[in-house]
């Protein structure tokens, strides 16, 4: 089992079954992968904690991707969430409310998490928007994804800067009448 902290207040947990529970705040929703459910947990407790949802469809695929996808038509908008395990253990969470899509993903290895969002009908993005290196690991978020550039090695003197040559000034030129 493997538990990556993200902030304070966020962490995912990745089970050796495939099983995750995602944190944030005081609400963890755990989608098991072999009982095929979300469970919402709240602390403290919720005097009427939800029932587990089933998944309105699950999917196998042949590179070994399990997908379930949950759907909550009681709200306005609809919040459909779609999960997919991947066959090498990392998951991806597509959550869609109305017309605002997020999709994020973990790597059950290195626990970094990978953030994009857009709105129907435009096309998915490519590029990823934001991703986080999990807190204790040595890890630091990055707002952007790019690499921030590295500092100068310890040791290097600055480089001398060389006086510049004056420029000869130009003469006036008188203006004729």
């Amino acid at each position: 089992m493997a538990t990556f902290t993200y902030s304070p207040t966020e962490s995912v947990t990745i089970h050796p079954n495939g099983d995750v529970a995602v944190t944030d705040g005081a609400t963890t929703v755990t989608f098991s992968k072999t009982g095929a459910n979300k469970t919402i947990t709240k602390t403290p407790p919720d005097p009427n904690p939800p029932v587990p949802e089933t998944p309105v469809s699950m999917k196998l695929k042949p590179n070994g991707d399990v997908i379930h996808t949950y759907s909550d038509i009681t709200k306005t908008p609809p919040v459909t969430v779609r999960i997919t395990y991947r066959g090498t253990g990392d998951v991806e969470i597509l959550t869609t409310i109305g017309q605002d899509r997020k999709m994020v993903e973990f790597n059950a290895t290195t626990g970094v998490r990978r953030t994009k969002t857009w709105m129907d009908p435009d096309p998915e993005p490519q590029n990823w928007g934001k991703t986080d290196l999990p807190k204790g690991a040595g890890g630091s978020s990055s707002s952007n994804g790019k690499k921030r550039p590295s500092k100068k090695p310890r040791g290097s003197k600055p480089a001398k800067r060389r006086p510049s040559k004056p420029k000869p000034k130009k003469k006036k030129s008188k203006k004729r009448r």
